[in-house]
């Protein structure tokens, strides 16, 4: 058990982990109790010896999910500890871009020019969007007749007239 120690006048001296020494200065009313976590005395004497202070480094690795701490000096490591920073699945989730679930927005930019019901001009006829493949490559328009077969244009072919999110990219009306 690592104990903190503290001289008469309250300056920080090294940490000890001799067990057997704090008990024999708590025994005989040498040191008082000052803190239970971490485990600090404090001298009631003045120390004879001059006070000699090892060099300590605070050492930190930050890491995705944890952060680990360490204070230690050459031969010993004084104290260590582990952060956890993402523990909830939401927090991952808004990390890594996904979607929180089906029909809800997602987090990360669009990725395609068109989106579902944008609208747009092909062989000089307008078109609603209804879907985006091939990343992006080709698109689906919605057809004006019921029995012909939705066609698959790629997005070079098209013009924008106007885009589902309520601003006309050209002066051309609806």
């Amino acid at each position: 058990m690592l104990t903190c120690i503290l001289a008469n006048d309250g300056t920080k001296l090294m940490p000890t982990t001799n067990i057997k020494k704090v008990r024999k200065l708590l025994n005989t009313n040498k040191a008082d109790i000052v803190c239970h976590h971490p485990f600090t005395i404090q001298l009631n004497y003045n120390p004879t010896t001059e006070i000699r202070l090892q060099p300590v480094e605070l050492s930190m690795d930050a890491g995705y999910q944890t952060i680990g701490i360490s204070i230690k000096s050459k031969k010993h490591e004084f104290v260590s500890a582990e952060y956890e920073l993402l523990n909830n699945e939401e927090n991952l989730r808004i990390f890594r871009g996904q979607k929180v679930s089906k029909g809800r927005l997602q987090i990360r930019r669009t990725r395609y020019s068109y989106q579902p019901f944008d609208i747009v001009t092909y062989n000089n006829q307008k078109y609603k969007v209804i879907g985006i493949q091939n990343n992006g490559n080709y698109i689906k328009l919605h057809p004006n007749d019921k029995d012909i077969k939705p066609p698959i244009v790629k997005t070079d072919k098209v013009k924008p007239l106007y885009y589902s999110g309520e601003w006309v990219w050209c002066s051309t009306e609806i």
